[in-house]
């Protein structure tokens, strides 16, 4: 009996794959996607889900696609997707951080010294003045806070010596001053009458009162004299942003004006606490003049830690931007000789990891494809192409071209060149060419475009079409310009121009030689 082929017939009604057996056929799906309940339809395999095991990075984004998915770093993470390593921002900049950086998992946390306090913008710091709050300083009774950046001392008056407690500073009078004062009535009476103490200043007395408190005037005609409180809500701006002052005997606190903000740690601001990111800082100056820097700003979400119930906000935090202040004069001959290639990497991964080592990656590329393509590096055969020794053909200079890198959507474009020395000790102790007999002004060249182009290739190849730990998206010969076209309407007025001079210099010539065959036939 005659085995029939079903899937010769309409794909035997399979979504996707069929094959034959015998007596039957069965449906199949490919890579991706799985067969629906029906037997015959495909439908999308979400590999992002638990079930199906990704693959990715456990610091990696799950992205499903139709018949596919793709992993990607999360913020604070690079890698080549698959694997994720933690980003250490305090070596690039101090991680933009006024003070002290530290680094954490997938970002970095700014602190400030003792006396300071971070601030919104969670990078730089603001002097904390213990003086506005009592309960930051040790200063009691009649000795006087008085506030530095950073930190504060208890000051007090003359005639007064401090009392250092554990926890409590206090100023009481020294004995010369009160012998001084028990001898003289007319100090001594100016001193009773005082609440709290008095200092002597010149040949009298004068009333002293505690921190947030000021000196009376006399009260029902009697020789008393009273501290009364100090209004410090009333002096302009003794809370910050979102805060208003709240007076009370002897001192003051802030308290934000609604339930939407947070009191800062030393309770002189207010934080917005509606979960949503704050204003982008302005962009940083750009520190290239010619060639590519980068620009950094930041921004802040502003609920509160996840320490006070408080929600993350999607998103990144800092934002690199490429920059240059003016084109760099273009190399045409770098360029010429360039390779074009594009990356899916990002500004700050170019920053930190990639541009610190390309240089080495790609001499290494080209020492490795020259080692065995010989001949075509360096322009004559080697003595033992069996037995060629290892040497360093690529000179390890800068390979990027300027202007380069740039922006190109999620990816970098690059190009780059290597540079190599026809004296270059690789070439010659393989070889029967002496190096000493050679002579050239330029002691180095650009090597072959086309040649660096195929030991990248090789390269990238060998890391699974990664440069670096990113994949390539493309790789090509770096555009060469082109020259003006040869018969160019204003080439063609130029030469024009030169024929006609010509033309008119030669019949002149002409001219003249026949005049003088004349007179001479006329002579003879």
């Amino acid at each position: 009996m005659t085995n029939v082929n079903e899937c010769e017939i309409r794909n035997g009604g399979c979504d996707q794959i069929c094959v034959d057996v015998v007596g039957s056929y069965l449906c199949k799906c490919a890579d991706g996607y799985k067969l629906t309940d029906d037997g015959r339809k495909c439908e999308d395999q979400d590999e992002c889900a638990s079930q199906y095991s990704s693959g990715c990075d456990e610091n990696a984004i799950c992205e499903n696609l139709p018949g596919s998915y793709v992993c990607h770093c999360k913020q604070g993470f690079i890698g080549n997707n698959n694997m994720c390593n933690d980003v250490n921002e305090c070596v690039f900049s101090n991680g933009n951080c006024q003070f002290e950086c530290e680094n954490t998992v997938g970002g970095r946390k700014c602190s400030c010294p003792l006396g300071y306090i971070i601030n919104p913008d969670s990078r730089s710091c603001r002097d904390v003045d213990e003086c506005l709050r009592p309960e930051l300083n040790t200063c009691e009774g009649v000795s006087m806070c008085s506030n530095y950046i950073p930190g504060y001392s208890c000051v007090c008056p003359t005639g007064h010596r401090k009392i250092i407690g554990e926890n409590t500073t206090t100023c009481e009078q020294t004995a010369a001053a009160r012998a001084k004062i028990e001898s003289d009535f007319a100090l001594s009476d100016q001193c009773k009458r005082c609440q709290f103490s008095c200092e002597i200043v010149a040949v009298s007395a004068r009333c002293l009162c505690p921190q947030g408190f000021r000196v009376g005037t006399i009260e029902n005609n009697e020789q008393v004299t009273n501290c009364y409180d100090v209004d410090e809500c009333l002096q302009p701006n003794m809370c910050g942003p979102n805060a208003q002052c709240v007076n009370v005997r002897g001192s003051y606190y802030c308290q934000c004006v609604s339930d939407l903000y947070e009191l800062d740690e030393d309770g002189w601001a207010c934080t917005d606490n509606a979960g949503s990111w704050g204003h982008w800082s302005d962009l940083s100056p750009c520190p290239a003049k010619c060639d590519y820097g980068f620009r950094y700003r930041n921004r802040t979400c502003n609920n509160p830690p996840p320490s006070k119930n408080g929600l993350k906000c999607n998103g990144s935090a800092e934002d690199y931007r490429l920059c240059a202040e003016e084109e760099c004069e273009v190399d045409v001959m770098a360029e010429d000789s360039s390779v074009e290639l594009v990356i899916n990497a990002s500004v700050i991964e170019w920053l930190l990891h990639i541009k610190p080592v390309l240089s080495v990656w790609v001499a290494d590329a080209v020492d490795s494809y020259c080692l065995a393509n010989f001949e075509e590096c360096c322009g004559f055969p080697s003595r033992n192409e069996q037995n060629i020794v290892k040497g360093n053909f690529a000179l390890l200079d800068n390979t990027v071209v300027p202007s380069f890198p740039q922006k190109q959507g999620r990816n970098l474009r690059i190009k780059v060149i290597s540079k190599w020395s026809w004296l270059s000790d690789f070439c010659y102790s393989n070889s029967d060419h002496q190096s000493s007999l050679i002579k050239s002004k330029q002691p180095w060249r650009y090597l072959k475009a086309t040649t660096l182009l195929s030991a990248i290739k090789d390269a990238s190849n060998s890391s699974d079409h990664s440069i670096l730990g990113h994949d390539v998206v493309s790789l090509k010969l770096g555009k060469v310009r082109k020259a003006p076209p040869v018969f160019s309407a204003p080439i063609l007025g130029s030469l024009f121009s030169i024929l006609l001079f010509s033309s008119i210099i030669l019949s002149y010539f002409l001219i003249a030689t026949c005049r003088d065959i004349r007179q001479r036939k006329t002579f003879k």
